[in-house]
């Protein structure tokens, strides 16, 4: 009867069998995951309002064009006087009609070191650099370009808000406004100013939305007391109101 024979050394065994076969022992076992907190759903995109930004952007077009056919000859009224020898002022580098070699303008009050503009600044502001350097026409151009911007940033706010940009056309063609395109006024661009301050609260840009609020009182001094309401009215529709 022969001996069983030994075992070669450095000879593989045969695999196990079963569910843990071919797991090395220094393996860590992997750990569930689908017992983790699912991550929150992101917010619905808002879907492109193509017929709108259309209708406005062709409204804009007409606009125009008809500012060009019938521009505005000269200024009208004593407000657009005030702004424009402010502007004139400022266009000389200066801050006094005497100062400035112009001698007495209306619509200018005396102070301790001449005579200077008493308008709200912000529309002198914007005029003064067209003024110097355009001449008086063009200066009422600075109207036109207002005016296109306060629909754009009012459809903008208004697509934040999930309404369409449509609804910009509202002020576009808003006779009032229409009246002030053609003039040399701050109310426009006050108005501009107070859409561009909810459009950045909307998209959360609180330091622009402040330096819309601050220009626009600079536009008009009187919408100072506006802001709470702009301000309280965008958290509202945000729905983080009180």
């Amino acid at each position: 009867m022969s001996a069983p024979e030994p075992r070669a050394s450095g000879a593989s065994e045969a695999p196990a069998e079963g569910p843990g076969a071919g797991r090395s022992v220094d393996q860590p076992l992997e750990l569930a995951t689908d017992l983790e907190d699912p991550a929150p759903p992101a917010p619905p995109a808002l879907p492109p309002d193509r017929r709108g930004w259309t209708l406005l952007g062709v409204s804009i077009l007409l606009y125009l064009v008809g500012f060009a056919l019938w521009y505005p000859p000269t200024h009208a009224i004593e407000d657009e006087v005030g702004f424009l020898n402010t502007a004139l002022i400022w266009s000389e580098g200066a801050l006094t009609t005497e100062a400035a070699g112009l001698g007495e303008l209306s619509e200018t009050q005396l102070g301790p070191r001449g005579r200077t503009g008493w308008r709200n600044a912000g529309r002198s502001l914007l005029t003064a650099p067209v003024l110097a350097t355009l001449g008086y026409r063009a200066t009422f151009a600075v109207g036109a370009l207002i005016h296109v911007l306060l629909a754009l940033v009012a459809g903008l706010a208004l697509r934040r808000m999930g309404r369409s940009a449509a609804w910009a056309l509202l002020l576009l063609w808003h006779p009032s406004l229409l009246l002030y395109s053609r003039a040399i006024m701050a109310d426009a661009l006050g108005a501009l100013c107070l859409c561009a301050a909810a459009w950045t609260l909307l998209s959360k840009r609180y330091v622009l939305a402040g330096l819309a609020l601050g220009f626009a009182c600079v536009a008009r001094y009187h919408l100072g007391a506006s802001i709470p309401v702009v301000v309280l009215t965008v958290l509202a529709v945000c729905g983080r109101g009180p």
